[in-house]
């Protein structure tokens, strides 16, 4: 050959070699900071491809500059990414999901994050798209689209939520079920959880699984719920404010800021939230705030920060008997209004969070958390201050190969509650001399593990476990009586298992799963009528067994997600009402849990997306004696047989989008012994939004209805209401009839983002 064809060759080569570079970086899920794998990232000037690994890395040759990249996946928004040279540091990509893709619903309330088809349990995921489908003053109308969970509110602060019946019949506030945002818990030391005080504007996404399906998050037997902060937009920043108003006096404002780069990323946002209320003695003002700090170091590292602090005011109207539903639903209980009772409290909580990736096997997540809660309560029988102080950690370690992975971890929470009661001078709201004082110790441990395999190329295994360790300690420091009430109560060590096996089909996946839970009682509900701690007290205890199928039926246009389920609940705790406020617990029985949930998600076209959620819940009392009343065969309180929701979303032209909403909720039993129902009830919301955008700003109109037939109905029962003094029970909170709001929010923004 030619010696200069030769060397002409070689210089070309040479010189090919010398101007590409390699281009390394990551592509992440936007909303969760997780790994996107298998997605596609193209040199769209050569023409030249590369696919993300499990972990989401990839390295693509670069021949020239400038250059245009696009990254995508089905499931996600495509990206696309214009390069005038090569990155400085580690290149990171960031891709949205999409709104209405169903294949690309990622859960990460387990031992890692996986898509829903392939969970094993039954799990829900509320996207972002799905909660501004409401007004955003409360979490309510989202979580009672997920079938199988009942979120009644009688107040914008007094709500109820239970999961297949479990906590249906706790006598206020939510118990037996575990919430975190993120990985802070906000389910305090002795099972209580409140998520009425957060702000959605400060929510990404919510993931509800449903009966005892995570040893990770706990073994709650009503189930878990896992809020996860919203994220910031990734090298940019952006700034929005948001106003709302609606009928009796509600107004919303909200104030949001973010900046960013590809390795770090600053959020702060603000709101305040005011409603009249359309009863009597129901005022509430709520002011929050909340920050969010993520650090992205190279491809191995990420911490992030979360903080916020909230501070509420509401006068509580209570509930009322039938007699005052029919004369006038607006009035509050009497004693109630003529003391103007109300609660006033501040809280906060924030942690900080480390995930740290070894190698592409071993990776840990580390986080530590606190909070505190301070309140004043006015109530007709007296006046209650609270002090809650608490902190704790999770760390979780994982481990994993091409065919199996396991994760072993722990939990550890404590909280000091410190509580006081005064006279309440005539029932008028004067606070007078102390009645009692008290501090409480609570104490737990979680250890628990899970592991991962697979048994060929469809069928997958899952098996795990959860080890509860619980205390709590008296101290009884109200001396003006000759009885000291102080003492410690711990439980045994309980252990909850669980296991689940998985087919995959192209389509579409079945499982099967057998699993473990419990719910231990709150102090009170320990202590005997004089006050004595009952050492013979025991948590609730359950076996869930389920079946379920989760894909596609017919061409990629109709999502069905079905369960079949069994819960036996044993050890069943009562709480007795034996004064004002007073409770103690008993464990009186078991009962019997079937249901089927459905959900079924219809998007005949991509602009158009129609769906219904089904839950038939038939409940019973097998064995319950409570004291000489036998109450074995009737239904369980507190719950409907039948939960309907359904509506439709679609996207119009020049920007509009419309929803519409519809939930059903059967006819509840109000006592053990099935004497009284509440009525059946089917409300309808609507709500039209109008989207203006531009490169460097948009602009959101938006205005709804609720309960757009002004149906009356009962938005909270208490189930076996006392009687005192000759009155009636008060089982009934009237929900709020026909109410419109309407907002505006206005954003800029800058950047690549």
């Amino acid at each position: 050959m030619n010696p200069r064809l030769l060397l002409f060759m070689a210089l070309c080569l040479f010189s090919c070699s010398a101007f590409s570079q390699i281009l390394r970086g990551r592509v992440l899920d936007a909303s969760n900071l997780q790994p996107v794998a298998a997605s596609t990232v193209e040199n769209r000037s050569l023409f030249t491809f590369a696919e993300t690994a499990p972990d989401g890395t990839f390295s693509l040759t670069i021949e020239s500059f400038p250059a245009t990249l696009i990254v995508y996946k089905p499931g996600y928004e495509a990206r696309i990414w214009p390069l005038d040279s090569m990155p400085e540091g580690y290149f990171q990509v960031f891709l949205t999901p999409a709104p209405y893709e169903m294949d690309s619903v990622l859960i990460t309330a387990g031992e890692t994050e996986s898509l829903l088809r392939d969970q094993a349990g039954s799990a829900t995921l509320i996207r972002r798209h799905e909660l501004d489908r409401d007004d955003q003053t409360s979490i309510a109308p989202a979580l009672n689209r997920v079938p199988g969970v009942q979120m009644q509110q009688g107040a914008l602060n007094t709500a109820r939520i239970s999961i297949r019946g479990i906590g249906a019949r706790n006598p206020f506030g939510t118990a037996k079920i575990r919430a975190y945002f993120e990985d802070i818990p906000l389910t305090d030391g002795e099972g209580g959880t409140s998520l009425e005080d957060l702000d959605l504007s400060f929510v990404e996404k919510v993931e509800v699984l449903r009966g005892p399906t995570s040893s990770v998050y706990g073994a709650g037997l009503g189930g878990t719920i896992r809020l996860s902060a919203r994220q910031p937009g990734w090298n940019g920043y952006e700034a929005q404010l948001g106003a709302q108003l609606g009928a009796f006096g509600t107004q919303r404002y909200t104030a949001n800021g973010q900046v960013a780069n590809d390795q770090f990323a600053m959020q702060v946002q603000g709101s305040n939230t005011h409603a009249d209320g359309f009863r009597e003695n129901s005022t509430y003002d709520r002011t929050a705030f909340a920050a969010t700090a993520t650090w992205l170091s190279g491809e191995k590292s990420t911490l992030m920060w979360i903080g916020q602090w909230a501070d509420v005011t509401a006068f509580i109207p209570s509930s009322i008997d039938s007699a005052s539903v029919a004369e006038d639903p607006t009035q509050a209980a009497f004693t109630w209004n003529k003391t103007k009772g109300y609660e006033a409290y501040q809280r906060s909580f924030s942690g900080l969070s480390w995930r740290y990736v070894y190698n592409k096997r071993l990776e840990h997540w580390i986080s530590v958390f606190g909070g505190a809660r301070v309140a004043d309560e006015v109530r007709p029988f007296d006046i209650l201050r609270e002090n809650n102080r608490q902190q704790g950690a999770r760390a979780r370690w994982m481990y994993r190969t091409p065919t199996w992975r396991m994760t072993l971890g722990t939990e550890l929470f404590q909280e000091g509650y410190s509580w006081a009661t005064y006279q309440n001078i005539g029932g008028i709201g004067t606070r007078g001399s102390a009645l009692s004082d008290n501090r409480e110790s609570r104490r737990y441990g979680n250890f628990f593990a899970q592991a991962h395999g697979d048994l060929g190329d469809r069928l997958s295994w899952e098996a795990g476990g959860n080890l509860n360790l619980t205390q709590y300690d008296y101290e009884d420091f109200f001396n003006l009586d000759s009885l000291n009430l102080s003492g410690s109560y711990a439980f045994s060590p309980t252990l909850s298992p669980r296991a689940a096996l998985l087919w995959k089909a192209s389509d579409w996946t079945a499982r099967v799963q057998l699993s473990h839970g419990f719910s231990p009682p709150t102090l009170a509900e320990t202590l005997t009528p004089d006050g004595q701690i009952n050492p013979d007290i025991a948590p609730e205890k359950g076996w869930n067994l389920e079946a379920g199928w989760r894909g596609y039926l017919l061409p990629r246009k109709l999502w069905v997600d079905a369960t079949l389920y069994r819960m036996w609940v044993s050890d069943l705790l009562v709480a007795r009402r034996v004064g004002n406020d007073q409770f103690v617990g008993l464990n009186a029985g078991s009962s019997r849990h079937d249901g089927v949930e459905i959900a079924l998600n219809y998007r005949p076209v991509s602009s158009w997306v129609l769906w219904a959620n089904y839950a038939g819940q038939r409940y019973r009392f097998t064995d319950f004696v409570d004291e000489n009343n036998i109450y074995t065969g009737n239904a369980v309180t507190g719950v409907p047989v039948h939960q309907l929701s359904a509506g439709t979303e679609w996207a119009l032209a020049k920007g509009f989008t419309a929803n519409v909403t519809s939930q059903y909720v059967s006819a509840i039993p109000l006592r053990d012994d099935n004497s009284i129902y509440s009525d059946a009830y089917f409300l309808i919301n609507a709500r039209l939004d109008y989207l203006l955008t531009y490169p460097e700003w948009r602009a959101k109109l938006y205005v709804g209805m609720n309960n757009i037939a002004n149906t009356s109905y009962s938005s909270m029962v208490l189930v076996n209401a006392g009687s005192f003094g000759g009155n009636q029970p008060r089982y009934y909170y009237p929900g709020t009839p026909r109410a419109w709001y309407a907002g505006v929010s206005f954003t800029i923004k800058g950047g690549k983002g």
